[in-house]
């Protein structure tokens, strides 16, 4: 997992500490590793709840972090980077996008997209924050066709697969949800099983053909 904890201790290696966890990891002489997982905002690995876009009712989000800075200045991406690149150069992998094949999956949306949780106070108009999840869904008026909300949050994924590949990781695949029947207190959303449908038939399904149509 290329969590924010394991880039910020990847990082206080030495150099030769970096190649021997290379080596180690995804090499031939190591464990061949070829399959990872990243999650897209913050999770229970972080140092503490980020996302790409904070601005409320931002519903096309304009002001989405094309540039994913807080995964770039974490290391994050240098890590992922470097992986694909030591898969690549040790496997003589040339004809695949997909060295280092990476599944992407949320914990949580930004908060201002979520209903009020149980431990929220009573009146709030959205959930305080990333912690946490309403069910049977955690998204704010659900995940209807009309749902305002999931639509944002399945052009956020949208967003998210932009801003990587632009830092030179093509996406292999999504999961839509982290652990989607535990409402955690560290960052989630829950789904049951029929929210979860039709949040992918209404939003995510119909978001990915039209713009990633090669994500899984």
């Amino acid at each position: 997992a290329f969590t924010e904890a394991t880039a910020l201790n990847y990082n206080t290696l030495p150099p030769e500490g970096k190649t021997t966890f290379m080596r180690l990891l995804f090499g031939k002489d190591g464990l061949g590793y070829s399959l990872g997982r990243v999650h897209m905002n913050s999770c229970d690995f972080s140092v503490k709840s980020y996302s790409f876009d904070e601005t409320e009712d931002d519903f096309e989000l304009d002001d989405f972090d094309d540039d994913v800075t807080h995964d770039v200045d974490s290391g994050m991406i240098e890590l992922m980077v470097e992986a694909d690149n030591y898969i690549r150069s040790s496997w003589a992998t040339t004809s695949d996008i997909y060295a280092l094949r990476l599944l992407v999956s949320p914990w949580s949306p930004p908060a201002w997209m979520k209903a009020p949780t149980p431990s929220d106070p009573e009146g709030s108009v959205h959930a305080e924050g990333m912690t946490g999840s309403a069910q049977p869904t955690c998204l704010r008026d659900g995940v209807g066709p009309d749902s305002k909300y999931a639509k944002a949050w399945a052009l956020y994924f949208s967003k998210f697969l932009d801003a990587y590949r632009t830092q030179g990781l093509h996406v292999y695949g999504i999961t839509v949800q982290n652990e989607p029947e535990f409402p955690a207190p560290w960052e989630a959303c829950s789904y049951d099983p029929y929210t979860q449908g039709d949040f992918i038939a209404n939003h995510l399904g119909p978001m990915l053909r039209q713009n990633h149509p090669l994500v899984k």
